[in-house]
């Protein structure tokens, strides 16, 4: 996969739908791309999903945003949480405030010899800041205890109960922590990984509701309200299924395996009966694929056989012959693309790490019908915080130079 920016402007006027439809619009106009555009991957804000509606095309939310406001809403929906949130910036705050009682604990992480790690202050846009601060509390609970006894801050210390509940809330949301490192990376991400990862974080939430977890009940909820439905996103469950490390297994729900079968069996007839061949898959910094050794025929659908000597000298294979073009000649394109569907399946599944690209460009010519389709759906990323990690560099360009004039 590759990745442009292809205009970066000021933005004038309000941000309403009409107007940020308007000028997307005129950036695909300019570089010709207004029909070829697939989907469009933005944040949940109502203007941004609006917008994209109106200019025609597919919108998907960033998975890494619905995440966030995943465990925003699930920890605002605990009175307990929020309270221990509330102490612990208090006494991050406390530290970060005073150069005094930061030299105090840096001085007691040294006689107790534990790893001399500053404090993390939680920030509102982003959740995992909170999962940093707690972690990081936990793993400094003892310096900082002591430090604040020494400093006269006893009413910041955390007691027996409010340190369980820190544990267990870290451990309710390290898996969306993961998940959300997972989505903000710029490798091989793609639509692909979002249904397997909502799979595994379901999981991950049931295991600690068997805890009795508070938090992790609300995670459950939320996950739910979310996510509903989202193996029956088409384009979703195309790109799940297309990737050759997932297909089937990155379900849930098997029967939703089968309605996408059908779907794709009907866009492959498709692309079969237009004849045309399947496009080059172009891979991010990965060289063209030598074909030396040649690519698996396993799966490939037979051309009918041209008509040989015997076909046209006549001859004791005459009639066989002619019965071979026949039946090629009434071969289905149902028939074809189901074949093709079901060696696709049989296929191996390629390691977690690496490209599914890397792979679909060497089994093209395999499987010349999914390959089309493959090229419409796994080229859809998860996520836009690539994006905005882009625009947040941009502004710190800007400001530099700002400051050098």
């Amino acid at each position: 996969m590759r990745e442009f920016v292809l205009e970066t402007h000021s933005f004038h006027g309000q941000h309403t739908a009409d107007n940020i439809s308007s000028a997307l619009k005129q950036i695909t106009e300019e570089w010709g791309i207004t029909e070829k555009v697939v989907a469009v991957v933005t944040d949940n804000g109502a203007n941004m999903v609006a917008a994209v509606h109106k200019a025609g095309w597919r919108h998907f939310p960033c998975f890494a945003h619905t995440l966030n406001l995943v465990v925003k809403d699930s920890v605002k929906a605990v009175p307990e949480v929020v309270q221990v949130l509330e102490k612990c910036r208090a006494i991050v705050s406390f530290f970060h405030h005073s150069t005094k009682a930061t030299e105090k604990l840096k001085d007691i992480q040294q006689q107790l010899k534990v790893a001399e790690h500053k404090l993390i202050q939680s920030v509102d846009t982003r959740w995992n800041s909170v999962f940093y601060m707690l972690e990081r509390l936990c793993e400094q609970n003892e310096a900082v205890t002591t430090a604040l006894c020494l400093l006269g801050k006893n009413q910041l210390c955390l007691n027996a109960g409010e340190l369980s509940l820190i544990k267990e809330t870290v451990v309710a949301l390290r898996p969306f922590e993961e998940v959300t490192q997972e989505v903000s990376s710029e490798k091989h991400v793609s639509a692909s990984k979002v249904i397997p990862l909502v799979s595994l974080i379901h999981r991950a939430v049931a295991a600690c509701e068997h805890q009795d977890s508070s938090l992790a009940t609300q995670l459950a909820q939320q996950c739910q309200r979310r996510f509903r439905g989202i193996e029956s996103i088409h384009c979703l469950a195309a790109s799940t299924f297309l990737d050759v490390r997932f297909k089937h297994l990155g379900f849930r729900d098997k029967d939703n395996v089968e309605v996408l079968k059908k779907r794709l069996h009907t866009e492959m007839q498709e692309v079969y009966q237009t004849g045309q061949s399947a496009p080059t898959l172009t891979v991010s910094s990965t060289p063209t694929v030598s074909s030396a050794s040649g690519p698996s025929t396993s799966g490939s659908i037979p051309s009918p056989p041209p008509a040989g000597p015997a076909a046209t000298k006549g001859g004791i294979w005459t009639d066989f012959d002619m019965q071979v073009v026949s039946s090629q000649h009434h071969r289905s394109a149902s028939s074809d693309v189901l074949i093709e569907i079901r060696r696709y399946s049989e296929e191996k599944l390629i390691p977690r790490d690496k490209d599914p690209l890397v792979w679909w460009q060497e089994h093209e010519q395999t499987f010349p019908s999914l390959s089309r389709l493959t090229v419409r759906y796994l080229g859809i990323v998860a996520s836009s915080v690539p994006a905005e990690r882009i625009f947040s560099k941009a502004g710190e360009v800007v400001s530099k130079k700002t400051e050098q004039t």
